[in-house]
């Protein structure tokens, strides 16, 4: 192995292991803040002993899993390059509202009261009874009379509240911070080493990427947006995010997504493996059930990507570790108060009526763009990524289709891939560039009114800790909250005075 080859592999270890990581850090602090001591050891000693599978298959891995470019990257031009993708790095996580900086949009009434609670409440977080009967909680079992616990996916803010119970409510917020700058700049690491280069303008399409709200919103409204307007909503029904949007909204999902995804993808595509491919989808679990339902078509074609290998599928990581994280999860969500809208397409719309809108998110979100980009030489991910993209709009979960947003985000990332990688590719065709420039021009309008509305509104002190919302005062909160007469919290979780 050369030198070069030397350093680029263990560039390429350390990402992986930073952003398993990154992503495991608060499965920790879970476990033995929610479980009986022994089902905390049981799970610690699993993830533990997976990690470290991992990790000596890395180091026994030589070069098979370099993808490094011809450039050097210790040269001056290259320096001056980390230093401006840091700056926009940078400068774009300050304006997300992550941990008080920059303006915080609407969903954070509800993450600013997560937080308060993790720091605040004793683990596992379960509340007083009066807690319920004070607060018009919806959709509650008519028969229960106990205390509810927190059960959702909050694995980004477990760090930051950890800090905030020893150094308080700034601390916490400056942590939440930290910690999410830390998975976009592992994020567009990950895409450097995929696309074999560092590259500025793949940083920028990380930012910019989106589809072509502007358009729709013009032709199904009639008139042009303000700059400060969330025009997401264009198509009413149907949101596939930009990165921005996700960024400033739910980084916990945004960030987890594109990192898992990118694992995955180094998994199958770069490794030629399948000996990780269930833990890597697992593990997103606690950071967003969405998340991981988008994965789960990208974990069965790398599978099939690498049937020649389907032995590996079976390691301790991909069977025993995935597993109990999975049923872990499972057991804990299973405790959710529930009640949320789940219907096909053709039960809450008339699609006749709905057609022209139906039809333009197709074209606008991701088939124009699938289209130019296609060629002879795309394999199973790409179009997994497009017929996943495809089916999605046809079901709803949630009040706002939570499932169409949230599980798209792999699918996108993928996508956003691969139309960079054909933007940069010296051997892709003049005319194709163009029309791929032309599309993402376009779709870098939405980003650009969201980091618009944040600067207009920008601040950079998080909200002050005596106004935050009771988490459940505020609306359609009722998805944050679970009965604690399941068998998670009845068998698995620790005890406390509301739970005994």
């Amino acid at each position: 192995m050369s030198f070069k080859e030397m350093r680029m592999q263990n560039y390429s270890n350390f990402l992986i292991k930073s952003s398993y990581i990154y992503i495991i850090i608060p499965y920790f602090i879970f476990f033995f803040g929610w479980l009986k001591p022994l089902y905390a050891l049981i799970m610690t000693v699993v993830i533990v002993y997976a990690l470290l599978v991992i990790f000596r298959e890395l180091t026994l891995s030589g070069t098979e899993d370099v993808t490094a470019s011809t450039e050097d990257v210790q040269s001056p031009l290259q320096n001056k390059k980390i230093v401006l993708i840091l700056v926009i790095l940078i400068l774009w996580a300050a304006c997300t509202g992550m941990g008080g900086f920059g303006y915080q949009n609407g969903d954070y009434h509800q993450r600013n009261a997560l937080l308060k609670n993790l720091i605040d409440q004793p683990y596992p977080v379960i509340y007083a009874p009066e807690y319920v009967s004070n607060n018009s909680i919806q959709n509650i079992r008519k028969d229960f009379h106990g205390s509810l616990a927190l059960v959702y996916y909050f694995a980004f803010y477990l760090l930051p509240a950890l800090f905030g119970k020893f150094l308080g409510w700034r601390a916490a917020n400056t942590i939440s911070f930290g910690y999410g700058l830390i998975g976009v700049l592992i994020a567009a690491a990950w895409i450097f080493k995929l696309a074999g280069r560092l590259s500025v303008r793949l940083t920028l399409l990380l930012v910019f990427f989106s589809g072509m709200d502007f358009v729709g919103y013009i032709i199904l409204k009639l008139k042009i947006p303000a700059w400060t307007e969330h025009i997401e909503w264009w198509a009413v029904f149907w949101q596939y995010s930009s990165n921005t949007t996700l960024l400033f909204w739910v980084p916990h999902q945004g960030i987890s997504a594109w990192i898992l995804t990118s694992l995955l993808m180094n998994e199958a595509l770069i490794r030629r493996s399948n000996r990780h491919v269930a833990f890597i989808t697992a593990i997103g679990a606690f950071w967003s059930v969405w998340v991981c339902v988008g994965l789960l078509p990208f974990m069965i074609s790398s599978i099939l990507i690498n049937r020649k290998k389907l032995g590996e599928v079976f390691t301790f990581q991909n069977v025993i570790a995935a597993s109990l994280i999975v049923l872990l999860f499972a057991l804990f969500y299973m405790s959710q108060i529930g009640g949320i809208q789940k219907m096909w397409l053709w039960q809450y719309i008339n699609i006749y009526e709905a057609r022209q809108s139906f039809l333009l998110f197709y074209l606008l979100e991701f088939v124009l763009l699938s289209a130019v980009c296609f060629d002879k030489t795309r394999n199973l991910w790409w179009w997994t990524a497009v017929v996943s993209l495809m089916l999605l709009p046809l079901y709803r979960i949630g009040v706002i289709n939570d499932f169409v947003m949230r599980v798209s985000i792999p699918s996108l990332f993928v996508i956003m891939f691969y139309a960079g990688n054909s933007l940069i590719n010296p051997s892709c065709n003049k005319l194709k560039k163009v029309a791929i420039f032309v599309i993402i021009a376009l779709g870098a309008l939405t980003p650009t009114t969201e980091i618009y509305r944040s600067l207009t509104r920008y601040k950079i002190t998080p909200l002050r800790l005596e106004r935050v919302q009771e988490l459940a005062s505020v609306p359609n909160s009722y998805n944050y909250f679970g009965y604690t007469d399941s068998v998670f919290f009845e068998y698995i979780a620790k005890r406390n005075k509301y739970n005994k």
